[in-house]
């Protein structure tokens, strides 16, 4: 088993073995930092290829951290079909119809893992998405 896992240092998404993930922690394999294991998902050996395809269309993109945000919205919230084809309009190279239905689901789950952490790793700073907590000191 396979989950992904996201480096803030470096800002890549890769997938570990699940045993070198300890503690919801890993190596990132490029550049030794400490990555946190994306919650949630997990995939197997055979969807290794395809995350690295999707990972390598995603990256190449250009998507901005707001554009990843709402497309990995519409994979949460929408139908398998109306996703694959909102998705293909944004990244012309995903080219739905070479999926078939099994593939569409594992890939729709990868792209999710994948625009979900790169508007994490995208965003600026990473913290401007939560809000302030009890005690911390920031607000009244």
């Amino acid at each position: 088993m396979y989950l992904p896992i996201h480096c803030a240092s470096c800002a890549t998404i890769a997938l570990r073995v699940a045993h070198e993930c300890l503690g919801g922690e890993a190596t990132c394999p490029r550049c030794g930092e400490i990555a946190q294991v994306v919650p949630g998902c997990s995939y197997v050996e055979g969807d290794v290829p395809l995350f690295n395809r999707l990972k390598r269309l995603v990256e190449d993109s250009g998507l901005s951290s707001e554009d990843a945000r709402r497309l990995a919205f519409e994979i949460e919230g929408g139908v398998e079909s109306r996703a694959f084809d909102i998705l293909a309009k944004r990244l012309p190279a995903l080219q739905p119809e070479l999926f078939s239905p099994g593939e569409r689901r594992t890939a729709l789950s990868i792209l999710d893992t994948l625009l979900t952490s790169a508007s994490d790793l995208r965003a600026s700073p990473p913290t401007s998405l939560q809000a302030p907590r009890a005690g911390d000191g920031a607000g009244p």
